[in-house]
């Protein structure tokens, strides 16, 4: 038998675990609400919409970057509002009407198995190095660098940024390809870039010299 101190705990037990419950189930339908919603807008805007997601994503990249990577104790806003705005109107568009240019142009395959296969080709073989390639130009520019700048900046950093590329892009894309429905292409990319925007914008941003230097010298000591 439970004397009344005992019940009384039970039932306030009993009432917590409740009210836990049903928290969790209002935060479920509010997350589920919101995927729901996204969902809608893909449909009815899909270019605007994956490009604002591609914007987000990559300014995600540059935080953390910022604050994982170089470890810095303030956040540089201008370097930061520079990688959305290369996100929005570079990077976002670009994936996104690549994407449909390779669906329209092998949309008629005869072989459903051949169609990923051809497309991570195409991709890797043209899209990945031109799109590298111009956005260490625009991003230069959006420094406003001297064209000497930009030409050494290419020179020093696109074979890395290659090497690396190519080590995590074409499994991710071929995953891409086979399991992701268009409209999605971008965003599935985007997300799982998330560790790539990274290492993107702390290899081309304004202050990776500094830290390298900074810590070729921590090495040392």
């Amino acid at each position: 038998m439970l004397n009344n101190q005992d019940d009384s705990i039970l039932k306030q037990i009993i009432l917590t675990t409740r009210i836990s419950l049903e928290r969790n189930q209002v935060k479920r339908k509010n997350i589920m609400n919101l995927i729901r919603a996204y969902g809608n807008v893909m449909i009815k805007h899909p270019i605007k919409t994956q490009c604002l997601t591609t914007a987000v994503l990559v300014t995600t990249g540059d935080i953390i970057a910022q604050k994982l990577i170089e470890d810095q104790s303030r956040l540089n806003v201008k370097r930061t509002a520079k990688f959305a705005l290369f996100g929005l109107l570079y990077v976002g568009p670009s994936v996104t009407y690549w994407y449909r240019f390779l669906d329209r142009s092998f949309g008629r395959s005869k072989s459903i198995r051949l169609k990923p296969w051809q497309k991570l080709i195409v991709d890797q073989s043209f899209f990945n190095p031109a799109i590298n390639f111009f956005a260490l130009i625009i991003l230069g520019v959006l420094d406003q660098k001297k064209s000497t700048e930009i030409v050494e900046n290419i020179q020093k950093n696109y074979l890395d940024i290659m090497i690396a590329s190519y080590k995590i892009w074409p499994l991710v894309q071929l995953i891409n390809f086979y399991l992701i429905p268009l409209n999605y292409r971008s965003v599935f990319v985007a997300a799982f870039s998330l560790a790539w925007n990274s290492y993107y914008t702390w290899k081309l941003g304004e202050k990776s010299s500094e830290y390298l230097q900074n810590s070729k010298a921590n090495h040392q000591d």
